[in-house]
């Protein structure tokens, strides 16, 4: 059988004509999504963010933050494979940070994007709760190929994102 889904081939973010500004107030990036060299569809960050936000479940959930997961906490166990999501659709870089417990020790880490204008894009800053503290990040180089890490969960939300966005 085969696959008819829309994939994303290549991606290239530019400006967009339209007035509508993100939340520093500067003009919206317009994520094009192109398939096979032919432009499919364009979306705004704002509406990428969306689909995102909207694709999250326990199902997308990172299974080390399960227990913390709930329909309160959407962001939570989110982040990296959120973080790849935005990265295929828009480009730029993946931002990888230590978490810290209030008492110092490692809670984990957390990603987030740098986008292609330079701006930050962190949908799942909000998960951290009880004095969790994200400390300064790094770029982080985009592995090749799909994550060794919670494969099956970014599959599931980039097939979600990407339904949200072409229906």
């Amino acid at each position: 059988m085969t696959d008819t889904r829309p994939r994303v081939h290549k991606t290239e973010p530019r400006r967009s004509n339209c007035r509508s500004r993100n939340n520093l107030g500067q003009p919206s990036l317009e994520v094009v999504m192109v398939c096979n060299d032919a432009p499919m569809a364009a979306w705004t960050i704002e509406q990428v963010a969306g689909a995102c936000r909207a694709s999250w479940s326990v199902e997308t959930c990172d299974p080390v933050d399960l227990p913390l997961w709930s329909e309160t906490n959407r962001a939570r166990g989110q982040c990296g494979v959120t973080a790849l999501v935005i990265n295929d659709l828009c480009g730029g870089d993946l931002i990888l940070a230590e978490v810290l417990r209030p008492d110092g020790s490692r809670q984990g880490v957390h990603f987030w994007n740098r986008l292609p204008d330079g701006s930050e894009l962190d949908l799942t800053r909000s998960q951290f709760t009880d004095g969790e503290q994200v400390q300064p990040g790094r770029v982080m180089p985009r592995p090749g190929g799909p994550p060794l890490r919670c494969a099956e969960q970014y599959t599931l939300l980039r097939d979600r994102v990407l339904a949200h966005l072409t229906r």
